[in-house]
This record gives C-alpha cells, sequence and structure tokens, in this order.
C-alpha cells in the first residue's frame, strides 16, 4: 500500500511544496488542504487528511498561525509528524522558530535545494519505517456482516460444494467485501458492497472436477471476512466453522452461523488472486 503525508505550510512560500513533492518522489502521495474540495469546515476536513496520513509535515517558517494550529491538532490526536523549519533570513525574516517551540525536535535548513535533500535522504527513509495505523471506525457507519455456510456432498456424484449466505446487518454500507472459507480450494468471494436491510447475498463453489474426500476433518476450519465502510476504515470478522463426522464415508462437513464482532485492522490481509463478484 502507498505511503500518504499530509502537508502543512504558509502558501504564500509555495516553494515548499515543490520541494517535497521533490524529495519524495515516487516515495509517497503529498496532500495538502487545497488538495481536495469538500463542503466541510476547514478544520474538519484538514483533521480528515491528518487522520488517512501516515505522516504529517509542518513547516512552521514566517511562524504561520494557520500551521501552528494544524500542529496543534495532530499533536493532541496524536498523528505522526515532523516539524521543519527555514533559518535562512533571505527566505524567512524570523529566522528562530517559537520560543515555546525551541526545545522540540525539528528539520533545519537553509535553501530550497537542502529540503529537498533532507526530504530524500532523511524523511522517505523514515515514512517507509512507519506503521499505518488503525483508524477508529464510527459507530454510526460501522457495518456488521453475519453469514451462514455449510458444506456437503453431491449424493449423484459424491463431490463436494460449499455454499452460504452473508448479509450486512451493520449501521453503514461495506465496500470491497471478501471473504474467504479455510480449508476449501477456491472459496474466494467478493462483493462490490452490501447495504444493511437488504436481503443475503448467496454465495457457493462446487468442485466438479474432482472429488475432495476430505477423510481427517480440517486443521482450524473457518470463515474470515474483510471489508471496509464509507470513512475507508477496514474491517475483519470472524468464525471457527462446526466440524460434523466422519459420515458413513468417512467425511467430515462444515457449518457456520454468524461471525464475531468486526475489528479494524489496518489494511486488507486477503489480496492476491481477483474476488468473485
Amino acid at each position: 500500500m502507498s505511503k500518504r503525508v499530509f502537508v502543512a505550510y504558509p502558501f504564500a512560500l509555495d516553494y515548499i511544496e515543490r520541494a517535497i513533492r521533490a524529495g519524495m518522489g515516487d516515495g509517497a502521495e503529498v496532500v495538502t488542504a487545497a488538495s481536495v474540495l469538500s463542503d466541510k469546515h476547514i478544520l474538519q476536513k484538514i483533521d480528515e487528511q491528518m487522520e488517512q496520513a501516515d505522516l504529517c509535515i509542518f513547516d512552521l517558517t514566517s511562524h504561520n498561525a494557520n500551521v501552528a494550529l494544524e500542529l496543534g491538532v495532530a499533536h493532541k490526536a496524536p498523528y505522526p509528524y515532523l516539524i521543519l523549519y527555514c533559518t535562512d533570513p533571505a527566505l524567512n525574516p524570523k529566522a528562530e522558530i517559537f520560543a515555546d517551540m525551541a526545545g522540540w525536535d525539528s528539520i533545519r535548513y537553509g535553501t530550497p535545494e537542502e529540503l529537498e535533500r533532507i526530504v530524500r535522504d532523511r524523511v522517505v527513509p523514515h515514512l517507509m519505517t512507519l506503521r499505518r495505523r488503525v483508524r477508529v471506525g464510527r459507530a454510526d457507519v460501522r457495518p456488521n456482516l453475519t453469514v451462514e455456510a455449510s458444506s456437503g456432498d453431491n449424493p449423484a456424484n459424491g463431490q463436494r460444494f460449499l455454499e452460504g449466505t452473508i448479509q450486512n446487518v451493520g449501521r453503514g454500507v461495506a465496500s470491497d467485501v471478501r471473504l474467504v472459507a479455510t480449508s476449501f480450494d477456491r472459496s474466494r468471494f467478493g462483493f462490490t458492497s452490501l447495504i444493511p436491510g437488504q436481503s443475503p447475498e448467496r454465495f457457493s463453489v462446487r468442485y466438479d472436477d474432482q472429488p475432495i474426500p476430505m477423510s481427517g476433518p480440517a486443521q482450524f476450519p473457518g470463515v474470515r471476512a474483510e471489508f471496509q465502510d464509507e470513512d475507508g476504515v477496514i474491517y475483519a470478522q470472524t468464525a471457527h466453522m462446526k466440524v460434523f463426522g466422519p459420515d458413513a464415508s468417512g467425511r467430515y462437513h462444515y457449518a457456520l452461523k454468524g461471525l464475531r464482532r468486526a475489528e479494524v485492522i489496518p489494511e486488507y490481509t486477503l489480496v492476491g488472486t481477483p474476488w468473485r463478484v
């Protein structure tokens, strides 16, 4: 997953954004308050941008009050951040940082070229060491999925199948839904979105090419679902499948009803092969 950096700086000093973008290169997406249009209050928009970023950068050159306010929001949250400050009097008449900030760790630079080099050589490697923070989902938009599933054998040919339903019984829409059943090959199901109150969606996979005897019980049979809410917060829900058997033919069967409570995760773990929709 690509990195994202939020940058706050006095807009009159546009060399700052240019130098940071050049220094970041392809290492991260750089966003500013002006990057996104919205109908929200500017501070709410900025707070959301900082929350979605892997790192926030604040350039306090010229003692800009708006940048200082945004730094305070990040510090309280807390969001990971770095402080920049230009010491060249030709670019910054106030060559010393705020007196109250004098003891805070910060990166000092003299020219735009030096800032670009610092970002490339120091900030980018630091950014790559940061793990994406787990965002906290809002309760009023949190999806909640429930799954019913079972395995069985086709009486005509003895070949195995897995089928079931998935439904959103939460408060918000679940999108990019991914579902797997462990111990069942090809059981990778995808749903563009699941809307609260809609009828259950069906899923099934049949192994018509070869029988799957399952003469012994699978290890840790279960189901895992991953999805995101309308804010882009990613969740996972899991449950173990009940094991029945062996039957007269020596096979085991599995059934599931319900999933555990949704938990926020940093990013999707169910990746790779395209998901069925």
